[in-house]
């Protein structure tokens, strides 16, 4: 396996956004820590080139407008799952709908990666499987 070249920086910075349950993020490489609700933190990290990741969790509906926000404004890479993937994308605003099947998760990473133009990368986490989509040519060839 060949080492993919990219013109990312190798550290990543996680951030979970404005949720109820979420923590401090460890700092990046660049030495920029993005705080539980602090938009600006996660701005910041950007601006410094490094990748920021938002998992919106837990994602009730009446969270999901605070979620495009952040997703849209900030995040290079999103992390969801089986449940919040849908409410995220308004295929479910009860919380009942689960993605169960690879072509589901595939689905649905597709349509968070046209839906939100500045996320790079996206993973869907489902019992049966992981879908990672990339926007662009892949890194490994």
């Amino acid at each position: 396996m060949s080492r993919a070249s990219s013109s990312w920086p190798s550290a990543l910075a996680t951030w979970e956004g404005v949720f109820p349950r979420c923590g401090n993020a460890p700092e990046g490489a660049a030495g920029v820590r993005a705080r539980c609700g602090e938009a600006a933190g996660a701005s910041e990290a950007r601006r410094r080139g490094v990748l920021v990741a938002l998992k919106p969790s837990p994602l009730p509906p009446h969270y999901v407008s605070n979620a495009e926000g952040l997703i849209e404004g900030l995040a290079d890479l999103v992390f969801l799952n089986e449940r919040e993937a849908p409410t995220l994308l308004g295929w479910d605003t009860e919380q009942s709908v689960v993605l169960l099947t690879l072509e589901e998760a595939d689905r649905a990473a597709a349509e968070v990666l046209q839906r939100f133009p500045a996320v790079r990368i996206v993973l869907i986490t489902v019992a049966c499987c992981h879908v990672l989509r990339v926007r662009g040519p892949t890194a490994a060839q």
